[in-house]
């Protein structure tokens, strides 16, 4: 009888190795270089992060960690690794103010993507991670990104094409909707988290992702309401937790450390859109426990966010209005005054609680492809606030300085491209963190349609840049010649005709594109814009190929136009370089 116990207790701590389930704990030490980070446990079995120390520390759980998220104001937040059993966990932050940090999110994007978590059917890149992946095996023909996984390692998308093929066949009546919603892994399987088939269209599915990532929080209509529902993604399943016989919830968004939910709150009743009781926002734990209207007129389309400190709770209001309110309850009251301008996306928070920060949309309506825009911060203690013309908020580097998404003039290549900037609240330029390496311009078409040239303008200077069409491909030539070239055309299939101004004269260059020769030449410069049906144009700083603009398309779009390069950011807004920050 000893000698079988003893076997057990020899045996006993494999076994507890062998079975997590039982609750045993797991201990990390964990480090940060710099130190100073605030390190948040997210357990397994609910979509809440626990904050636990700050590095240089031991963390222990009695339970199923699912994530580690560390947390330092002036730094990006980092999930890393968690080793089930325990162990050293060593971190090296990123720094916000870091152009290289930047330059590594934007490495690797796909020449039609987007900065900053939407992207078209294909393609998406992560705000805060160095994260791309094409989905050619993802679930549909036309997904809309829904929302970023915190540790940049998996989205959330809502797809439409079925709805629209089963309707012209007649399965789903031609006023009805269907429309799922993926997980969608940038390494994996997708997974569908709810499929909407409805026989009124009007609902949309939209959800959101927990800090640790490893759980959502989403609408599911049933019937002519709609409802909120966890879905946990190891299981890849949850339960409802709100309902409300009068109204339909949608929209949610987790607090800081999600333990709260707030979310839309629609009354039917009302057609008309406008009314200012139709929208409302609801606040809730994470469960769906204490659910309770805020009693505010809120839009539908721009998600509030709640304070470090979950204190307090930044939305917009119908009129487009930056407004705050209490989480614990109380009068909402207005941030600033900006007439005629509305906002256009999610109100960001400074590390320390602070100030808020919103990017503005000028003219009737507004809206996310307003042609002006401008970012307005305000201090939600004294009132005070202050304004950034001609950019986009992107993130608070620290609690004085914002990363903007601003419009920039090039001289030498005569077109706008797009830089990522580190201002400070008066709105002046302190780092650079983003730009093109390179911008196109002035694009040529060769006699057979099938390749283009562009002068390129990089930061070693001016040089050629060409594509081949059937290749799919592109490269440099004449980067070692004297700069800047003014003209570019050519002069067959395999010459190109460069020239460049001396003394206020064209100086013209004959440039082999097979051998990468350069020779002087008396030939004139000839201007070839396009070849047959083939259109090649310049946007930005980037190539485009095909497409033609549509009847009501906004200037300067083109209907099934493909970016073949992606030096620069999609250019937002054309805007006057005179109010460019630091231009």
């Amino acid at each position: 009888m000893k000698s079988a116990r003893c076997r057990i207790m020899r045996w006993l701590p494999l076994l507890l190795l062998l079975l997590p389930g039982l609750g045993v704990a797991a201990t990390w030490e964990v480090t940060s270089t710099p130190p100073g980070a605030e390190v948040w446990a997210c357990p397994a079995d609910q979509p809440v992060a626990y904050r636990k120390g700050i590095t240089p520390c031991r963390v222990e759980a009695g339970g199923e960690v699912s994530a580690l998220i560390l947390r330092k104001p002036g730094y990006f937040d980092a999930y890393p690794t968690v080793p089930p059993e325990g162990g050293p966990v060593a971190v090296a932050l990123a720094a916000k103010r870091d152009p290289a940090v930047w330059a590594r999110m934007y490495r690797g994007a796909p020449p039609d993507a987007t900065w900053d978590a939407i992207a078209n059917a294909r393609w998406g890149i992560s705000g805060g991670r160095a994260e791309a992946r094409e989905l050619a095996d993802g679930p549909s023909l036309d997904d809309q990104v829904e929302d970023w996984s915190p540790d940049g390692r998996a989205l959330l998308t809502q797809t439409y094409v079925w709805g629209f093929w089963l309707k012209q066949t007649g399965l789903v009546p031609k006023e009805g909707s269907l429309s799922d919603l993926w997980w969608v892994p940038l390494q994996g399987q997708p997974a569908r988290v709810w499929r909407l088939r409805a026989e009124k269209s009007g609902f949309i599915l939209s959800g959101c992702f927990a800090p640790g990532g490893r759980w959502i929080a989403h609408s599911g209509p049933v019937g002519d309401r709609e409802r909120l529902r966890l879905w946990r993604v190891d299981k890849q399943t949850g339960p409802e937790i709100a309902a409300e016989p009068g109204a339909s919830l949608y929209s949610p968004h987790f607090s800081p450390s999600g333990n709260l939910l707030v979310c839309v709150r629609e009354l039917p009743g009302s057609p008309d859109r406008r009314d200012p009781n139709r929208y409302d926002l609801a606040l809730m734990h994470w469960n769906g426990s204490g659910r309770r209207a805020l009693g505010v007129d809120a839009d539908e389309d721009v998600p509030p966010s709640f304070s470090p400190d979950e204190q307090q709770l930044a939305f917009a209001s119908r009129a487009g209005e930056l407004c705050l309110i209490p989480v614990a309850g109380g009068q909402a009251h207005r941030l600033g005054d900006a007439p005629g301008w509305k906002v256009l996306d999610t109100p960001r928070w400074s590390p320390d609680g602070r100030r808020v920060a919103v990017t503005l949309g000028a003219g009737e309506g507004g809206g996310p492809d307003s042609d002006l825009v401008r970012v307005v911060w305000a201090d939600v203690q004294d009132g005070a606030t202050g304004t950034i013309r001609a950019a986009r908020v992107r993130d608070w580097v620290d609690d004085n300085h914002l990363a903007v998404q601003a419009s920039t003039w090039s001289a030498e290549a005569g077109v706008a491209y797009q830089r990522i900037l580190s201002v400070d609240l008066q709105g002046q330029l302190d780092t650079v963190l983003w730009q093109p390496r390179t911008l196109l311009h002035a694009p040529v078409m060769s006699p057979s349609g099938k390749r283009v040239a562009a002068l390129a303008r990089a930061e070693t200077g001016e040089c050629v840049y060409l594509y081949d069409s059937e290749a799919a491909a592109g490269r440099f030539l004449a980067e070692d010649a004297p700069a800047p070239w003014t003209g570019l055309a050519w002069a067959n299939e395999t010459m190109l005709l460069l020239t460049r101004d001396r003394d206020g004269k064209p100086v013209s260059w004959l440039l082999d594109t097979q051998s990468g020769t350069l020779a002087r030449t008396d030939a004139s410069p000839a201007a070839v814009a396009y070849v047959g049906e083939v259109r090649f144009r310049c946007v930005g700083g980037d190539l485009y190929e095909g497409g033609a603009a549509g009847p009501g398309q906004p200037p300067g779009y083109r209907e099934g136009e493909v970016a073949v390069t992606h030096f620069s950011l999609p250019p937002d807004a054309d805007v006057p370089p005179s109010e460019v920050p630091g231009s």
